[in-house]
């Protein structure tokens, strides 16, 4: 003998359903006494026929009136599409808007895990970390689409900004590899020329707001070393 399902297994629908602000709403609903979204539906704002702003909608689950699970927001300034938890984005996603596209982990509306993020405007792709919004963690960053564009960095972002340890080659021949702070090279590093009259050229030392400052050791393409003083970038004398 089959057992009755319970009334909880059951998935009650509600057709347009209006709402006081002008939204309306067709789908699930959680039981016929409590009709609140709950399951898979659509929501319109109360905007949605509006030509100006487009099609202002979310359709996807729900669950007790929020969003839910998988679903996709649509909107004027941007849209979503991927996991929600409690009527934020979580979990999985894909967010876009003009100029800008992030593929990847959210958590409470903003990137956070593993991602990928495109600047269309200044053709740029991040691959790495993020934390509460911004570039954190390992990441690399290079042109989008122009391949001639060769440059590109690869190591440690903090809060958005190149912070720590990275590689950044110049796409000209040149590459540096060491410290950096607040996005610019700061700290003990190794400058490498690849190409060129000057290749096989390295200067070790110490960078400070992105130029060279103090000792540094430089060997030739023939790995002669000699010791030379230089100061915001520029060379000062030979150190014997």
């Amino acid at each position: 003998m089959k057992k009755k399902s319970k009334s909880n297994d059951v998935v009650l629908r509600a057709n347009d359903m209006k709402f006081s602000n002008g939204a309306s709403y067709s789908g699930a609903i959680k039981s016929i006494s409590d009709k609140r979204p709950h399951g898979h539906g659509i929501y319109f704002y109360p905007d949605h026929l509006d030509k100006s702003v487009g099609n202002h909608q979310y359709i996807g689950n729900f669950k007790n009136a929020k969003f839910h699970g998988y679903g996709e927001y649509l909107s004027k300034d941007y849209n979503y599409k991927g996991e929600f938890k409690n009527q934020k984005f979580d979990g999985k996603g894909e967010y876009s808007k003009e100029g800008y596209l992030y593929k990847g982990n959210f958590k409470n509306n903003k990137p956070h895990g593993k991602g990928e993020v495109i600047f269309f405007e200044i053709d740029t792709i991040y691959i790495g970390t993020f934390k509460n919004g911004l570039r954190h963690g390992y990441g690399i960053s290079r042109s989008y689409k122009n391949k001639k564009v060769r440059a590109n960095y690869k190591g440690k972002w903090v809060n958005g900004l190149r912070s720590g340890y990275g590689i950044f080659d110049y796409g000209d021949g040149g590459f540096y590899k060491g410290q950096w702070k607040n996005d610019i090279m700061n700290g003990n590093g190794i400058l490498t020329e690849t190409k060129g009259k000057q290749a096989g050229e390295v200067y070790t030392g110490i960078w400070k707001n992105g130029k060279k400052n103090g000792t540094f050791i430089f060997k030739d393409k023939k790995g002669k070393k000699r010791k030379e003083l230089w100061k915001d970038d520029n060379f000062i004398k030979f150190i014997k």
